[in-house]
């Protein structure tokens, strides 16, 4: 693979580094993958396309900044037209400039958008493809290891994860990062003592975040691998029709089917319970430090120390303060995620053939009718016997 993480010992479904058990019909274990050189040899589908990314990664920074602008002239709006009833020039001035900073958010977001759309179906069909091709070299006895939905579900889901990463993820992870700190360096600018309310429940929204991260990816990993095995069952079943029917095994593999299927629904129930814990919760915690910040920044406006649109442009700013929070303490488990996929999928890609076409193979133009073997043996995979 890409990089060397731990592989099934033979015979036995463990990893021989960590001695974790193996997800079903993977050689590769989450736990020992270098997430470092899978990801370094996964932006490598990005190089054909370096000068767009980094045009879409510069769109992305600017509509970062351009974000950070309304709030601005609202207070600039606030404090100095509507509170004091006067300069009706810098109205039509402000409002003008507001206006087009969302028109240029607006266009500078379209053509990101359609430039991000537009490499990201580049780089899937370009990933899917080399898949594609190299799973064709392969000899049968690759497909004698590996059920054919799991070859599928890399093909698909697998490739689409790696997709999002390439152009959604990790281009968030950098602009979020950025918005966080340019937003905590406005509010510090603006009211050190309401920035420190703000900062408050960061350490609550980090440890909720990776308590819900930890138990969702238990919970996804299952739910993947549920899907793989489904789509096997399918693959396998509507295939093979003709056997089902012929030995009267329908009821049979209907009892199979909804069997995973209730394991499935079951996986995905115990995701959506987890949720429902956690998305309230961390509301909960940001709706009670916005009405501190109302409270004791209301106290101040009434008593002359703060304006009235210093405190609106604080409250926008610490709206888009929390948003990115999350979004950051999932880190580790989109590395994971993506990481995983990858290393599934370079799995494949750096499987050689067993039996390998000689360099200088003869090329059969027509053939007699006549087929002669010698030296040919059939034998049993020992790791399976």
């Amino acid at each position: 693979a890409g990089t060397p993480g731990g592989k099934r010992k033979q015979g036995r479904s463990r990893c021989e580094r960590c001695g974790r058990v193996l997800p079903p019909g993977s050689d590769t274990c989450p736990a020992c993958v270098n997430k470092g050189k899978v990801l370094i040899r996964l932006l490598g589908y990005l190089r054909p396309y370096w000068k767009l990314s980094v045009l879409s990664l510069f769109g992305s920074v600017g509509l970062t900044a351009l974000a950070l602008t309304p709030p601005y002239l609202m207070r600039l709006l606030i404090d100095d037209v509507l509170t004091p009833r006067k300069n009706v020039h810098l109205l039509f001035v402000i409002t003008g400039v507001l206006a087009a900073v969302h028109l240029v958010r607006l266009s500078v977001g379209a053509g990101r958008d359609w430039l991000n759309a537009w490499l990201g179906q580049r780089v899937y069909f370009d990933l899917r493809t080399q898949i594609y091709r190299h799973v064709q070299r392969l000899s049968m006895g690759f497909y004698d290891r590996k059920q054919v939905g799991g070859v599928l579900s890399r093909i698909t889901s697998d490739a689409g994860t790696l997709h999002y990463f390439l152009v959604g993820s990790a281009q968030n992870l950098l602009i979020h990062s950025l918005t966080v700190v340019g937003i905590a360096v406005m509010l510090f600018a603006m009211n050190w003592r309401l920035a420190l309310i703000v900062l408050m429940p960061t350490p609550l929204l980090v440890v909720g975040t990776f308590w819900f991260g930890r138990r969702v990816r238990v919970i996804y990993r299952r739910y993947w691998r549920l899907i793989s095995s489904i789509n096997s069952l399918l693959v396998s079943t509507i295939s093979g029709a003709r056997v089902v029917k012929s030995f009267g095994q329908e009821t049979r593999e209907v009892g199979r089917f909804e069997g995973r299927s209730d394991e499935f629904r079951n996986t995905s129930l115990a995701a959506s319970r987890l949720s429902v814990v956690y998305y309230p919760s961390m509301s909960l915690i940001t709706v009670v430090s916005s009405i501190l910040i109302w409270i004791i920044g209301g106290r101040q406006v009434l008593e002359g120390t703060l304006s009235l649109g210093m405190l609106t442009a604080f409250t926008s700013y610490m709206w888009q303060f929390y948003a990115p929070i999350s979004v950051l303490c999932e880190i580790n488990n989109v590395l994971q995620q993506t990481a995983t996929a990858a290393e599934r999928v370079f799995e494949v890609l750096d499987t050689e053939p067993d039996v390998a076409e000689s360099p200088d193979a003869v090329e059969i133009e027509r053939i007699e009718g006549l087929v002669e073997f010698r030296d040919v043996c059939f034998s049993y995979d020992e790791a399976e016997a």
